[in-house]
């Protein structure tokens, strides 16, 4: 959130307190802080490559951090949890991609001080940074590792600044060769492990969309349209299968909501992966495959699923504390695996889970000022519109109204198109509560996450306002 519209919000806010004759009563056990006190937490992000988060001897897990004032990346040893930084920055920050397949550098990204010209460096064995991506005015990225580790795959802008190419670089000593020119300028989305296909969405329009492959090994490369239909239909890439066979993509064609569908690349036959009764929001799996990830937009909140295709069912994370489940990160042999927890009453922090084992928290996001105790986790509310409709939205109510006392409440409305209010902590939200104020982030008509329906351009034209 912009700090303009935290400033609406307090203007609304203030609005509303004028109406009262007195403030809310405060519980003895209750602590009012400070505003900068919610801002001043810590962030925390996993290696953005899901194969080699975890280092190849060590298993140190490399992550990114602003505990320094700015992004820097870090290496935990995931039994003491103990950091060390291995970029020192202090002006642009850093991010962790992941470790190299058999020794201990690094790939991580850095722009040039806010200007978002990204470029790709890696951290040498001797500590020296190399950019890989060199140019005044180049934006790069990482596409992923090839299956065998010995080429990793980026794309730059440098040869027309509009579109991103695709280079495959050698492990051993980066040198480079251009293997796509992407001269249609399409969106760039994912590298089979084995370099032989290349996936890219056309985005039509904020409902409809198009997906494409181009086989690398073939003299013509053409792209294939591997959606074609009529009405709008908005797809998009989750990524390739680990053995390259196929790519899974969502799709909201056959349903009110977004669905994981994969295509074989050698036959085009397509299998319904995974459906529920909300978004399919990623579809991913582990390096060796076994383990197939699916997270759902539940709600307002993510559930995450991590099922096991050996064994036929579902690894059992009913002891991790309660929150919005990401970044899950395997280990080489699968044996433990990293994940983010984010809830409305913390920011995200990370955690270490061993198979069968008890989870151990590597991270505290929190500022430590704060008893997380005084802070108010939401409660999903709905009601009817006066066409019948039922809206949704997340109520925070402030320990101030625990004895039954009124207060003044916020409607907090998101932006737009779509988008959506969704749990998890918020700075200027938990604020507000602390100091006696209800919050309702409302999910009005026409936002994401509550299938076509209620995101449709109908439903949004409901807000218009005067004769219809």
């Amino acid at each position: 959130m912009t700090m303009l519209r935290f400033f609406g919000m307090l203007a609304l806010f203030i609005a509303a307190g004028c109406d009262q004759t007195s403030s809310p009563s405060v519980s003895p056990a209750f602590v009012p802080y400070a505003a900068e006190s919610f801002f001043e937490t810590t962030r925390f992000f996993s290696a953005r490559d899901q194969r080699y988060a975890f280092a190849a001897e060590s298993e140190d897990l490399l992550i990114s951090s602003d505990e320094t004032g700015i992004f820097n990346v870090f290496r935990v040893d995931i039994q003491s949890g103990e950091r060390e930084q291995l970029t020192f920055s202090d002006d642009a920050g850093a991010y962790a991609i992941g470790w190299f397949p058999s020794d201990d550098r690094f790939l991580y990204s850095q722009d040039g001080n806010g200007d978002e010209l990204t470029h790709i460096f890696v951290k040498t064995s001797e500590g020296n940074s190399l950019d890989l991506t060199p140019g005044e005015r180049v934006k790069a990225g990482f596409l992923g590792w090839s299956a065998t580790g010995d080429a990793f795959f980026l794309y730059t802008n440098e040869r027309d600044a509009t579109a991103f190419d695709v280079y495959r670089y050698a492990t051993d000593d980066y040198q480079r060769r251009l293997i796509y020119k992407n001269e249609e300028g399409l969106e760039l989305n994912d590298m089979s492990p084995d370099g032989r296909w290349v996936a890219l969405t056309r985005n039509n329009s904020n409902a409809d969309s198009d997906l494409f492959l181009v086989d690398l090994s073939l003299s013509e490369r053409n792209l294939v349209n591997i959606t074609p239909h009529e009405a709008p239909v908005n797809h998009s890439v989750f990524g390739f299968s680990p053995d390259s066979s196929a790519l899974v993509y969502a799709t909201d064609e056959f349903d009110e909501f977004v669905q994981a569908w994969s295509v074989k690349l050698d036959s085009g036959d397509r299998t319904l992966e995974y459906a529920a009764e909300w978004d399919v929001v990623s579809f991913g799996y582990s390096q060796s495959g076994r383990y197939r990830v699916v997270a759902i937009n539940a709600d307002a909140r993510t559930e995450l699923r991590v099922i096991d295709s050996l064994l036929g069912r579902d690894l059992d994370l009913s002891l991790l504390p309660e929150g919005d489940i990401s970044q899950i990160r395997f280990n080489r042999d699968e044996a433990s695996f990293s994940i983010g927890i984010n809830s409305d009453t913390s920011p995200t922090d990370l955690f270490h889970v061993p198979m069968g084992g008890n989870p151990s928290r590597l991270t505290r996001a929190l500022n430590p000022k704060i008893d997380q105790n005084h802070l108010v986790a939401s409660e999903v509310v709905r009601f009817e519109s006066f066409d019948g409709l039922q809206v949704p939205g997340l109520l925070y109510r402030p320990r101030q109204s625990d004895d039954g006392n009124a207060v003044p409440l916020l409607i907090n409305v998101h932006g737009g198109p779509g988008g959506q209010s969704r749990k998890g902590y918020r700075a200027e939200i938990q604020y507000l509560l602390n100091h006696g104020y209800a919050v309702f982030s409302i999910n009005n008509r026409g936002s994401s996450g509550y299938g076509k329906t209620f995101f449709s351009p109908r439903r949004q034209a409901a807000w218009r306002i005067g004769p219809r």
